[in-house]
Formats: C-alpha cells, sequence, structure tokens
C-alpha cells in the first residue's frame, strides 16, 4: 500500500484493498478516495470534493476497472510486491521534482493490463497543511514524462474546478454556471 505520510487511513481501508486483490484473478492496482479534513487539527467536517479524487471513483461498479489510468489516485494506491516487481518499480529517471514518477507507475500498469480497481471503504483522510517542501514544481517532470511517451495530461475540465476547491466555493462556481 502506497500512502502520503499526511493522511488517516479509514477504519477498512487495509481490508477494502486486500478484498479488492483477492476478488480478482488477475493483476491489479486499487485505489480509493481521499478525502480531507476542513481544519488542519482534523476538525470540522470531511470534505468530500477535494482535488479530482473523485475520479478515482468513477467506474460502472464494483466488478469493473476504473475507465483511464489517469484515475488511479496515487497516494492511496495498493499491488501486490510482484507487481512492482513485474513493473519495474518506479522509474528513476524523475529527478525527484513534485510528482510523474507515480504518473509513469500507473500508466505502465494500464498498459500491462493492470485491472484498476477501487471502493470507497478503502478511502484516505488528508490532513491540511501548508506545503512542506515550499512551491511544489512537476514542470521538469512533466516535460520528462511528455518526452518519454508523448503525452501530455489534462484533466477533465470537471476535475479541475475541484482541484484544491472548499466545498462552498465549488458550490459558487456552480451556481455561476447555471
Amino acid at each position: 500500500i502506497i500512502l502520503d505520510a499526511d493522511h488517516t487511513i479509514s477504519p477498512t481501508h487495509i481490508q477494502a484493498h486486500v478484498d479488492l486483490h483477492l476478488s480478482n484473478p488477475f493483476p491489479v492496482l486499487s485505489t480509493g478516495p481521499r478525502l480531507e479534513y476542513a481544519n488542519p487539527d482534523c476538525t470540522g467536517p470531511v470534505n468530500f470534493l477535494w482535488g479530482h479524487e473523485p475520479i478515482s471513483m468513477m467506474q460502472p461498479s464494483g466488478n469493473d476497472p476504473i475507465p483511464s489510468w489517469t484515475g488511479i489516485l496515487v497516494s492511496n494506491m495498493a499491488m501486490c510486491k510482484q507487481s512492482i516487481l513485474d513493473l519495474g518499480g518506479f522509474d528513476s529517471g524523475y529527478d525527484g521534482n513534485y510528482g510523474y514518477d507515480d504518473i509513469d507507475f500507473t500508466y505502465r500498469a494500464w498498459l500491462a493490463g493492470y485491472f484498476f480497481a477501487s471502493c470507497f471503504e478503502s478511502y484516505v483522510i488528508h490532513i491540511p497543511h501548508p506545503p512542506s517542501l515550499g512551491k511544489r514544481d512537476g514542470r521538469i517532470n512533466q516535460q520528462k514524462f511528455q518526452e518519454k511517451y508523448n503525452i501530455k495530461i489534462s484533466y477533465p475540465r470537471s476535475a479541475s474546478k475541484l482541484t484544491r476547491t472548499p466545498w462552498h466555493e465549488y458550490l459558487s462556481s456552480i451556481i455561476q454556471d447555471i
């Protein structure tokens, strides 16, 4: 199971990932939604629309795969050890700047035919905080990914509108669009 250090797992998290793997006869990369506490001290309501994480749940049913490798929430992902070995692990060519080593991994899993499974019970809750490493800049790794695969990643407008948007701001933007 791969998690970010600023996550709290749900009481059902580990078992949900295990069940996703045991219920499928083929290689699985499992995920679940990432929710967020309203406040850094873990108080207030949990925001269910933080980031693009709900895309990880857009699948026809629990038995069908997530429709796109771009929907895998890498900060809440699980796979068997053999899968990591078969896929060659994470590409060390990415230089430690923000992101894309994980996106590269899920893209290779998709190319290899992995089943991307998800369920709500495998959720995590992110603890909001200011960036601990200063401003994150993924442009260097983004360029490496684009050069390696000739793909420029972009999320649908609906996902972009949700990115780190507090619920009340998201609701206001929906009302303005109407």
